[in-house]
């Protein structure tokens, strides 16, 4: 899965302290070629915010049904700033579909 994969939700669930419906996006790619992963990055969430857009998320997951949404893009390596610039546009076009975009940065041990 992950950024290799545009068309697959990486993982969808309830998070327990909010009650949101949160779609995750598994980025493990390092920066070392930050055009193929600005493009791939925004492929995945481009993927993503049409699986809300056309209700397919409601089918593929009826028990979120009513609730609020968040897409968190959990990565291993920490953005660039063009990448922020990315999550930053992404972030308001998601808005307009009472979306939410967030982002972690695990890196791994």
């Amino acid at each position: 899965m992950g950024l290799a994969e545009p068309n697959v939700v990486d993982a969808i669930g309830i998070e327990k302290t909010t009650g949101h419906v949160v779609l995750t996006i598994a980025d493990g790619l390092d920066w070392s070629d930050a055009r193929e992963h600005i493009l791939a990055l925004k492929e995945k969430m481009k993927a993503y915010l049409l699986f809300v857009e056309t209700g397919e998320i409601w089918s593929s997951y009826p028990s979120g049904k009513g609730r609020s949404i968040v897409i968190d893009v959990v990565h291993q390596f920490s953005l660039p700033p063009e990448a922020e610039e990315l999550m930053h546009h992404v972030g308001l076009v998601a808005a307009e579909l009472q979306v939410t975009i967030r982002s972690s940065h695990v890196p791994m041990k």
